[in-house]
């Protein structure tokens, strides 16, 4: 974000200085002003060399607005990153206004430089001409200067084609830019895609990490599962086995049990003694008493 700041106050500082140049090199061209002066055919004030200087502060707020560009897609926040993207774009088009202007300062001083040279060399010719009427020594100046004037004109000419082959660079340079500009977009797309597919990377690698997490519960579950299933198969064998030693040892308390009641109904029991019956002898004379014995004995 420090560094998009940066990159937007050098931007808005060189685009000062740009109009500014741009505006002094306009003021130049008007011949028809009182005091207009043609500016020198070459040094640090002619047209020229300053058109160089404003063509490098041209081309560094192109660089400047595809480097904010960039920058732009950087911003954390959501919301200032939008009003990042916005401010971007008009710089850019900001940049782009500059590099049409640029051509078109361009133009008109090359043409202004062709009518100073013109005009300058005219006014020698028509000087010398004057001397030349006053002095006729003076006319071989008069025709050294018109040989000068073709010399001039031929240069003028070359001048022309020159300046043809400028159009034609700077139509190859706007065609660069838009190539340029068009990479920029391309590069912000590709980062963008790069992000979602760094999104979708830490997507995964987190999902993976769950199902890692999730197999070791299931692992755990697995094992504590066989673990009751192996305590509680212990627990039903036990349970068996105690019921198979109660169902024995009842078992073997009842055949005990049969066979003692058997022994005790088999014993013979002791008879009682039986008395032998007592035979009494009386006389003969007690009949009587006889019978009541008789019927007693029945």
């Amino acid at each position: 974000m420090a560094l998009l700041a940066s990159y937007e106050d050098e931007f808005r500082e060189l685009l000062k200085g740009a109009t500014a140049e741009m505006a002094t090199l306009r003021s130049t061209l008007q011949r028809t002003a009182a005091t207009y002066k043609a500016p020198p055919a070459a040094g640090p004030e002619s047209r020229g060399e300053r058109l160089t200087q404003l063509k490098v502060g041209v081309n560094r707020l192109r660089e400047l607005g595809n480097m904010m560009d960039a920058e732009s897609n950087d911003v954390v926040p959501p919301a200032e990153r939008a009003g990042a993207k916005d401010r971007v774009a008009e710089y850019r088009k900001q940049s782009m206004h500059m590099e049409k202007e640029y051509v078109k300062l361009k133009d008109d001083c090359s043409k202004e430089d062709k009518e100073d040279l013109l005009s300058g060399a005219a006014a020698k010719a028509a000087a010398a001409a004057v001397a030349g009427a006053a002095n006729a020594g003076e006319a071989a100046s008069a025709a050294a200067d018109e040989d000068r004037i073709k010399y001039r004109t031929k240069m003028v000419g070359n001048t022309a084609l020159l300046e043809t082959g400028s159009k034609k660079l700077n139509q190859a340079e706007q065609v660069i830019n838009e190539a340029v500009t068009y990479s920029e977009s391309a590069k912000t797309n590709l980062r963008q895609q790069r992000e979602t597919l760094t999104n979708i990377y830490n997507t995964t690698d987190e999902v993976d990490g769950t199902l890692t997490s999730v197999r070791k519960t299931l692992k755990e579950m697995h094992l504590t599962m066989i673990k009751n299933k192996a305590v509680m198969v212990v627990i039903i064998l036990a349970l068996l086995l105690m019921i198979f030693v109660v169902i024995y040892v009842k078992l073997g308390t009842s055949s005990t049990g049969a066979t003692r009641t058997t022994i005790i109904v088999q014993s013979p029991s002791p008879m009682p003694p039986t008395l032998a019956p007592m035979v009494t002898s009386r006389p003969a004379g007690a009949g009587s008493g006889n019978g009541a014995a008789g019927s007693l004995n029945d």
